[in-house]
């Protein structure tokens, strides 16, 4: 419902939409809710979208106002909201809304801060997939629900992070002005419960960023990297060597269930992947009884120069020459080309039809599944 189709009965305290005969309503949308929350029952009402949420107009903070509006749709499936402030995530809010029935979530145009700050006042179940796109970064405090597998990938000012396991799921793309996200990701622990997590899909520019990030998941049993993320051109001074060697010198004292490795590159020479810290790496766990099961090249086609039209693929029995050592302590080594191994993909669990059953959301608005190199 947009301002000038709005009508509210007007109160010091409580603003009532519809002079309150809503007791059947399946679908609101209200933009800008800074005219109003509403404070009916909505007691069938499966989709609630919201957007241009600002504590500047409302008479009350805009968390507890937002609190007893979810804790009065109880059947609600669908929940989308929209541009959130920051003033939104210093307010203090006792109590939750129960949504038993929640199927999705989304937040988007907003600061991190406060699309944490909603998920710690709804008590939802636990098959119910949590979408937080275009945010700005502020630093919170963030929890989620068990994930077996973590997807991560960093570039420049840009963050994708995925948790998700069966059924439900935690998806945050944002940007921090700084790029420092190195940090943040060292106290993710801190934020979401990650000794469940077995998989990890991860590509960064930061040598620091990955070896922080497997520090902090101790069961993991297969570790996927992307190298040189994004266009690569071979001219240019991008250390992918020191961002392999930091990994092997992480991996070969840490991650006691570790069976399989997979390495994704973009590059013409071996030797941007460490083959000899590679290969004392391997030795070192099988030394310690823990050897790696599987270990997986994916060489990815790579632009030599801007000149170029197309991009160009390795060589790889070059690849094959400078790895061969490494099978003396690994069971499986394969060399593939183009095979998609470092796994980021979009799940179907992601795909919600239904949450635009009564309502075509601007696709501006809507949370796209994008990385760095696509």
């Amino acid at each position: 419902m947009s301002e000038e189709g709005m009508h509210v009965e007007v109160s010091d305290r409580e603003p009532v939409l519809f002079c309150n005969r809503v007791s059947s309503l399946r679908a609101l949308a209200i933009n800008p809710v800074y005219i109003c929350i509403p404070s009916n029952q909505f007691p069938h009402l499966t989709h609630l979208y919201l957007a241009k949420i600002s504590s500047l107009f409302l008479s009350r903070d805009v968390m507890t106002l937002l609190l007893r509006l979810l804790s009065n749709t109880p059947a609600l499936q669908y929940l989308h909201i929209e541009g959130f402030t920051l003033k939104a995530s210093h307010t203090a809010t006792i109590g939750t809304a129960s949504l038993q029935r929640l199927r999705a979530l989304t937040c988007g145009s907003s600061d991190l801060a406060s699309a944490l700050r909603l998920l710690s006042i709804v008590d939802i179940p636990g098959d119910v997939v949590i979408r937080l796109d275009r945010l700005d970064l502020c630093h919170a405090t963030l929890f989620w629900n068990i994930s077996t597998r973590l997807e991560v990938a960093t570039e420049d000012e840009e963050l994708h992070l995925i948790a998700d396991g069966p059924r439900s799921g935690l998806w945050i793309q944002v940007e921090c002005v700084d790029g420092q996200w190195d940090e943040w990701l060292s106290r993710l622990c801190t934020m979401i419960p990650l000794p469940s997590v077995t998989t990890l899909q991860a590509s960064a520019v930061n040598q620091h960023i990955i070896p922080s990030l497997i520090r902090q998941l101790p069961n993991l049993t297969k570790v996927a990297v992307r190298f040189n993320a994004g266009p690569l051109e071979e001219d240019e001074d991008r250390p992918s060597h020191e961002l392999a060697s930091s990994l092997y010198a992480t991996l070969a004292t840490d991650l006691p269930h570790l069976e399989e490795l997979v390495l994704g590159v973009s590059a013409a020479d071996p030797d941007k992947l460490s083959p000899s810290d590679l290969l004392s790496m391997a030795a070192a766990r099988s030394e310690r009884g823990r050897p790696l099961q599987g270990l997986v090249f994916d060489l990815l086609d790579f632009w030599p120069n801007m000149e170029v039209v197309c991009p160009v693929s390795p060589n790889i029995d070059l690849f094959r020459k400078a790895f061969t050592p490494v099978s003396e302590h690994v069971r499986d080594v394969q060399l593939l080309q183009d095979a998609g191994a470092c796994g980021f993909e979009l799940r179907d669990m992601w795909t919600m039809r239904e949450a635009e059953r009564y309502w075509r959301i601007p696709n501006r608005q809507t949370p796209n599944y994008r990385l760095f190199w696509d």
